[in-house]
């Protein structure tokens, strides 16, 4: 017998996959009693069909995603070491969180 938990997570963000097609991780996030949102670990093992598509939707919430993001620091290439690459959506990818109410 196996413990089953379910939790509702924020997608915060996400990173691009290792062949640079599609999305290769989701940045999952919770949000504590302050309203704080806490990593809490990624999403990932994708097939190529399933990484383009999350590309392509998330690529609508990436406009402006690191305004206001609580982890608009992921997005700066000093975070990320050598070679951390931006781009127009900078690496790892932000998505909007906002929080339900």
């Amino acid at each position: 017998m196996k413990h089953l938990r379910t939790a509702d997570f924020v997608v915060a963000g996400y990173r691009v996959h290792k062949d640079g097609a599609g999305v290769g991780s989701l940045l999952l996030g919770l949000y504590d009693s302050d309203a704080v949102l806490h990593h809490v670990g990624v999403a990932s093992s994708f097939d190529a069909k399933t990484r383009a598509r999350f590309a392509e939707e998330l690529a609508l919430l990436c406009a402006d995603a690191l305004a206001d993001h609580p982890w608009a620091d992921w997005g700066e290439p000093t975070a990320h070491g050598e070679g951390g690459a931006v781009s127009t959506c900078p690496a790892p990818r932000a998505v909007g969180t906002r929080r339900r109410t």
